[in-house]
Formats: C-alpha cells, structure tokens, sequence
C-alpha cells in the first residue's frame, strides 16, 4: 500500500492591512525553483512562493494587481505530457460569507522563455476584498492571502 503525502506551504499571516486582512508576506518564505526555472521570477518586486511542488508569483511589498492564475510545479512535465494539468484553484473571499469562487481543474499549460512550463487556471476575482487563494495539483496544496480595492 503506497500512503500519499501531502505537502502544504501556509499563509504567513505576519502582515496584516488596516483592514485586518493578513496579507501573504514571501520574505517569511523564500523559495527558489530547480535548475530548470529560473532562479528570480520576471518581473519587478516580485518573488517565487511555495514550494518545489507548486509555487506561484507575489509581490514583495504586500500590494497585489490582478491577474490570471499561473503556477509552476517541478512536477508538471509541460504541455505534451500534460495538456490540461489537473490543477484547481479556490477563491474565499475572508471579509464576507459569500460562497468560494471556483476554479475546478482541468487547467491550461504555457511556457515562456523567462520562466520556463507553468499552468494557468482561471483569473482572479474582480470583487474588491481579502482573498485567500488555494491551489491544488497533484499532492501538493499551497495557499496565500492577498487585499484588494476597498471593503
């Protein structure tokens, strides 16, 4: 019997807005991809976070546009292996009881020459709030929090 094990990068929770939304802060957890990304995301004032088994792009300062979904894993082999990587992403918007936004897998593939094979699903939500978004692929979950526009 083989017994998964499931790796999980949590939210830090050591930068809160005035809001009270606690807000991701990457230096908390510095990651650097394998040899076959790079080393830096493209980009300025950003950083990899997560782990070697799902990570994404934020900002160093705390602020945050939106943007499409895009994660990167050691793992995801690119688009002829996987052409619809079975990645799901969660939207819960934490200042409101509305239900979660959904972006359930199948997701898509794509590569750059800056930042190697990666996987897009959906985009972030439009609604201004604190978000705490969740990815899933494979065995791996990483999550983060982020605030937008005004409450």
């Amino acid at each position: 019997m083989v017994s998964a094990v499931v790796l999980v990068a949590t939210v830090s929770c050591s930068d809160v807005s005035p809001s009270g939304c606690p807000i991701t802060d990457v230096a908390d957890s510095p990651f650097t991809p394998g040899p076959n990304h790079p080393a830096t995301p493209p980009g300025d004032d950003v950083a990899w976070f997560g782990t070697a088994d799902l990570w994404t792009i934020l900002p160093t300062d705390g602020s945050y546009e939106l943007r499409k979904s895009i994660w990167w894993s050691e793992n995801f082999e690119g688009a002829e292996a996987e052409p619809m990587p079975e990645l799901s992403v969660t939207y819960e918007r934490l200042n409101s009881h509305a239900a979660p936004v959904v972006f359930a897998a199948p997701g898509t593939h794509g590569e750059s020459a800056d930042s190697g094979s990666f996987i897009v699903n959906g985009r972030d939500p439009e609604t201004p709030g604190c978000w705490k978004v969740t990815a899933e692929y494979r065995s791996a979950t990483l999550s983060y929090t982020y605030e937008t526009g005004t409450n």
